[in-house]
């Protein structure tokens, strides 16, 4: 219980930001000679970051479709949450001048993210009959943050770091 308690901290969804999407339908067309040509291949990318100053923590994802090494979706979507002054003092460590997300929080607000950038594929693409059934598939979260997540803000000159 008190391992539970350490690893808690107290956050609420800030924003939702969609910096990339793309759908290239020009790519979409099969060529039926080789079916092993046409294959989609699976890119994903997570990101961690955090604010000093907002007092924040993010989770961002890069998703994306390729066949024959051309992309066909492309999204990338960050969740910004903001942390209480209290679950803050938790995790900022001023000696470093850095912040640790607790895994198992990490692992949540991965897996928000992912939840999220599902949707917003779904409901971009509900519209185009090449591409309506494809999505991002269910993601075990836990295999994707092996350990807590540490933001060194001496290590970046940016306000939100990524990791």
């Amino acid at each position: 219980m008190e391992q539970q308690k350490r690893n808690s901290i107290h956050a609420q969804l800030l924003s939702i930001e969609v910096d990339q999407f793309a759908i290239f339908e020009e790519n979409l067309s099969k060529d039926e000679s080789s079916s092993e040509k046409n294959q989609l291949e699976m890119g994903i990318t997570v990101g961690f970051g955090g604010s000093f100053q907002q007092k924040g923590i993010s989770s961002s994802l890069r998703f994306e479709l390729v066949r024959n090494d051309k992309p066909v979706v492309l999204i990338t979507t960050n969740l910004f949450f903001t942390v209480t002054d209290q679950s803050f003092k938790k995790i900022y460590k001023k000696k470093t001048n850095s912040i640790t997300i607790p895994r198992n929080v990490a692992v949540y607000i991965f897996s928000q993210t992912v939840g999220t950038a599902r949707g917003i594929l779904f409901e971009k693409a509900s519209g185009i009959d090449k591409i309506k059934n494809m999505f991002i598939p269910i993601l075990d979260p836990e295999e994707f943050v092996d350990d807590d997540v540490v933001i060194d803000f001496n290590a970046v000159t940016e306000e939100i770091v990524n990791q």
